[in-house]
């Protein structure tokens, strides 16, 4: 396995949220094969709402329950869910990330990793310490942003306990950070997510993001705390330079979405690409 601590970072745009998990799927297997160094994609989708691996934490909330029951009756099915959320504008998808539901959307900044994270961490089963320092990427940023009260584990009254990144009001915890990991054959992929615009934050009442419910925890974003925007270059800068950091890279070189999409020979190149 390629040992070199060099990664390339390619910058999707705006892609929808299936097709990101195709492509993730295909660097995977290419870095499992050692076809590629690391490499993290940058990008941002449209409203979707997807179920991951842990199952019994893929809820949708009683809110949005109600409101199926109401256009559809108590008997709905799968089907009903999926044209009300079509209609809307909402995508439904369920992957094998780690993690239960959640909603992904223009605003949240999405990073996915895709890494031999024996180098990044030092240990073949180092997985706990490769999610914290996914952890301590998305922490660190925040921090540089002015985004204050953020930890990283926060116990819920339910007595579980979530390691992402929140931040604390009071006796409320707010997602502001969040995971969600996929390891195969030491290939880390899928990656985390940063609550930077209000706009990101919409449909979240349709799920209990991650199983908890809406009295359990909230999601909130930078620019809701901070009371105003800040720059995407800014971010895109500040979680590369600390990604870096923890990941220990010496280089980490751009490649565009076109060459990314040569170098995966097997992938269709789509007409907008």
């Amino acid at each position: 396995m390629n040992l070199e601590a060099k990664a390339l970072w390619c910058d999707l745009g705006i892609m929808p949220y299936q097709e990101a998990y195709t492509l993730q799927t295909q660097l995977a297997l290419m870095r499992k094969e050692d076809k590629m160094p690391d490499i993290i994609l940058q990008v941002q989708h449209p409203y979707e709402i997807n179920f991951g691996s842990a199952i019994q934490h893929n809820q949708f909330s009683e809110k949005f329950i109600r409101e199926i029951k109401k256009s559809y009756g108590d008997s709905f099915s799968r089907e009903d869910v999926i044209n009300h959320l079509t209609k809307e504008g909402i995508k439904f998808s369920e992957t094998s990330r780690g993690g239960g539901a959640t909603v992904v959307g223009p605003g949240q900044y999405v990073f996915y990793p895709i890494v031999f994270h024996p180098r990044i961490t030092g240990k073949l089963l180092g997985v706990g310490e490769y999610k914290m320092a996914v952890d301590k990427v998305m922490f660190d940023a925040l921090k540089e942003f002015g985004v204050p009260n953020i930890e990283i584990a926060s116990g819920m009254k339910s007595g579980r306990e979530r390691r992402d990144v929140w931040f604390i009001d009071g006796d409320r915890s707010y997602k502001i950070g969040s995971k969600g990991i996929k390891i195969s054959e030491n290939i880390a992929y899928h990656g985390f997510v940063l609550y930077m615009d209000n706009e990101g934050l919409k449909h979240f009442d349709k799920v209990n993001a991650c199983g908890y419910g809406p009295n359990e925890v909230g999601i909130t974003s930078a620019e809701q705390v901070l009371g105003r925007k800040i720059n995407s270059e800014v971010i895109i800068s500040s979680v590369r330079k600390n990604l870096s950091k923890q990941f220990n890279y010496d280089e980490i070189k751009d490649i565009s979405k076109q060459e990314l999409y040569k170098l995966v020979e097997v992938l269709e190149v789509p007409q907008n690409a």
